[in-house]
C-alpha cells in the first residue's frame, strides 16, 4: 500500500489508493494540483487542506506492532478521522458565515489541521507503554485528528470556545487552559478534545485555539526543538521563555488598544 488521497466531495469521502493520477484519468480530471508531494488531476473547486489528506502508508511494514497486518482498517479508520475534521470545517464555517451575516466580527483568522500519520501514531502508541493496534489507537489517543483555529485576540480565543461548546452535536471531553496557566517552557494554547459526530459514530477530535503570536511561537519553538547538536541548549530555552512572556505582554497591550477603539474602555 503507497500514498492515500483521502477526498471529499461535498460531504462524500472517497479513498484514493496508491496512485491518484489513474483514478483521476478514469474520470476525465483536467488540471494538475500538488499537495504534499502527490501530483492531482481535479476539475472539482475549491481543493484545499480542508477536503484533501495525503497519508503515505508505504513505511507500514517497518511499523511496531500490528499497523502492518491491518493496513486496510488503518486506512479505513483514519478516513473516518478525516471525514471528522472535515465536519469541522463545516461547522467553522456555518459559524463564520452566520456571524458575517449578522454583521459581526467573526474571531477566526485561520484553520489548520492534520490526521496524524501511521508513523507518529506507532511512535506515540510505543511510546506510552501501548499496544500499536488500531484498535489501540483508537482507544488511547485523542489527538489523530486534530484542528488548529487562529485568532487575532486573546479575548477571541475564548469567544471562540464559547462557540465550540454550543455546537449542534459537539461534546467537550476535556479542556486545558495554557493561556491563563501556560507551560513551564512559555507554551500558551486552548486545548480542547471534542467528540464529533460523524455518520453513525462518535470521532475524538484535538481542537487547539491560539493567537496569531501564540501560533508563531510555538511554530518557531517546535522547529528549533527537533534540530540536531543544538548548542547551549538550557540557554535557548530560557530565551525562549523570555519571548513567550513578551509576546503575552505585546499581546495583552494589543487587547486593551483594541478594546478602547471598540469604544469598551474609556480612552
Amino acid at each position: 500500500m503507497g500514498v492515500t488521497v483521502f477526498i471529499f466531495l461535498d460531504k462524500d469521502l472517497i479513498f484514493v489508493h496508491d496512485s491518484f493520477i489513474d483514478f483521476a484519468g478514469d474520470v476525465g480530471y483536467n488540471k494538475y494540483k500538488y499537495i504534499s508531494g502527490v501530483r492531482m488531476n481535479h476539475n472539482i473547486e475549491p481543493i484545499t487542506e480542508e477536503n484533501v489528506f495525503v497519508l503515505d502508508f508505504t513505511g507500514l511494514g517497518s511499523l511496531p506492532g500490528d499497523f502492518s497486518e491491518e493496513a486496510q482498517l488503518l486506512q479505513e479508520t483514519l478516513g473516518v478521522y478525516a471525514q471528522a475534521i472535515r465536519v469541522m470545517h463545516d461547522k467553522l464555517g456555518a459559524l463564520k458565515h452566520e456571524l458575517v451575516t449578522s454583521n459581526l466580527r467573526c474571531p477566526i483568522e485561520a484553520v489548520k489541521s492534520r490526521v496524524k500519520t501511521p508513523e507518529s501514531i506507532a511512535g506515540k502508541l510505543a511510546g506510552r507503554g501501548f499496544e500499536v493496534s488500531v484498535r489501540s489507537m483508537v482507544r488511547n489517543l485523542d489527538d489523530i485528528a486534530g484542528v488548529r483555529i487562529i485568532c487575532p485576540y486573546i479575548d477571541d480565543v475564548y469567544q471562540m470556545v464559547a462557540h465550540l461548546q454550543e455546537m449542534d452535536g459537539v461534546q467537550v471531553l476535556s479542556r486545558k487552559d495554557y493561556i491563563r496557566s501556560p507551560k513551564p517552557n512559555g507554551y500558551r494554547s486552548y486545548h480542547l478534545i471534542l467528540e464529533i459526530p460523524v455518520e453513525d459514530n462518535t470521532v475524538k477530535v484535538e481542537v487547539q485555539l491560539r493567537t496569531i503570536a501564540m501560533d508563531y511561537w510555538a511554530s518557531v519553538e517546535h522547529e528549533l526543538k527537533y534540530k540536531k547538536s543544538i548548542i547551549n541548549g538550557a540557554q535557548i530555552s530560557e530565551e525562549l521563555r523570555i519571548c513567550a512572556e513578551e509576546l503575552r505582554k505585546t499581546e495583552e497591550t494589543m487587547q486593551q488598544i483594541r478594546r478602547k477603539i471598540s469604544g469598551m474602555l474609556p480612552a
